[in-house]
Order: structure tokens, then C-alpha cells, then sequence
């Protein structure tokens, strides 16, 4: 079974910038908050820098947490398909937070 990677935003305060904390059963990282990103980017840069200092490959999706203060990354095994969503609910690759995807757009 795989760990998922768990993101969430931690406002400045009068010692550090803002940041966001990227987190799994095996330990975390934290990045500074790139303001030329939007949330959604920065996030996927914090799940980035988890996976490559664990590691860790393969391909990943996430999105929106449920309690709405973070998102949620999980390796999938067959292959993903932004296409085979239901046309009601087909979103680009931004909008399904389409992890490979976002990477590739993401400035380095």
C-alpha cells in the first residue's frame, strides 16, 4: 500500500515567509511559497520536492482536501485518464490537479 502526500499552507509569521508543509507517514518537507505560482502550483511544487527527496516515482493525482486547508496527493497503478471523466465532470489538467502534468508547468 502506498502513502499519500498530504499539503498544507502555513501563513507568515514574524520569523519566516509564508510556506507549505508537504507530509507523509514517512516524514515532510517544507518549501517557501513561490507568489508567482498559484496554490495550486505551489502545492504541486511541495508534493514534487517530497517525491524527489524520498525518491519516490510513479504517477500522481490529487486535489482539494476535504476539510478545505490543503490538498491531497496519491500514487495511481493503471493508467490515468483526464479524458475518461464524464463530460459533466471534465476539467483541464489544471482542474483535476493532474500531478505529472502540473509539474511540467511548473516553472523550476
Amino acid at each position: 500500500m502506498f502513502q499519500a502526500i498530504e499539503t498544507k499552507y502555513y501563513g507568515p509569521t514574524n520569523h519566516r515567509g509564508s510556506r507549505i508543509r508537504a507530509a507523509a507517514q514517512c516524514g515532510k518537507v517544507w518549501v517557501s511559497y513561490d507568489h508567482g505560482l498559484n496554490p495550486e502550483q505551489n502545492h504541486a511544487v511541495a508534493a514534487r520536492t517530497f517525491l524527489l527527496k524520498w525518491g519516490w516515482s510513479g504517477q500522481w493525482v490529487g486535489g482539494a482536501n476535504a476539510s478545505q486547508n490543503g490538498y491531497t496527493f496519491v500514487r495511481v497503478e493503471k493508467p490515468f485518464s483526464v479524458a475518461a471523466r464524464s463530460r459533466s465532470q471534465h476539467h483541464d489538467v489544471w482542474g483535476g490537479t493532474y500531478l505529472h502534468n502540473i509539474l511540467d508547468k511548473v516553472k523550476e
